[in-house]
């Protein structure tokens, strides 16, 4: 829930941190990236994997109880007050990791709109090569070489000397 809503108010803590660089808010801003980009990639299939496990029920004594809470009955009250959050968060919770992983893990590349889902103000790294990988040839041909027969290898060649008149 932290992660979502954390990424939710990205472009409030955003702000507020650029026209004031050396505030409380720049240092949450940057406490929020780091943690949004941890929980991105590391912490992603642990928490989705407790996220979802609210959902298993499995037979104990004869009842069907929760797999994570065996004093709850299986898909009662109780259950469904985790489930609804959890049916909630888990979908948000795979949709801004893989915004996230789209945009280089960089929580600064992430425009947050009104609309979480649009991802028209994203920064997405450019993954074209550059239009010139490798300097251009030069221009001007190496020294020529002359081979001798029956010679060691490549020599260069000797300019004649002209005789004095």
């Amino acid at each position: 829930i932290v992660f979502t809503f954390g990424v939710l108010c990205n472009e409030f803590l955003e702000d507020r941190a650029w026209l004031k660089p050396d505030s409380p808010t720049m240092r949450a801003f940057k406490a929020l990236g780091l943690f949004a980009q941890l929980t991105a990639q590391l912490g992603f299939v642990p928490l989705l994997k407790a996220l979802l496990t609210i959902f298993l029920c499995r037979i104990e004594g004869g009842k069907e109880v929760m797999h994570g809470h065996p004093t709850l009955q299986c898909w009662g009250r109780e259950q469904f007050l985790y489930a609804a959050p959890a049916a909630i968060v888990a979908p948000m919770m795979v949709f801004i990791a893989w915004r996230l992983a789209r945009v280089g893990y960089q929580l600064t590349n992430v425009e947050m709109f009104l609309n979480p889902f649009n991802l028209s103000g994203d920064t997405v790294p450019r993954t074209t090569p550059a239009p010139f990988p490798h300097p251009p040839p030069s221009p001007s041909p190496p020294p020529p070489f002359t081979y001798r027969v029956g010679g060691t290898g490549p020599q260069k060649k000797k300019k004649k000397k002209q005789k004095k008149k």
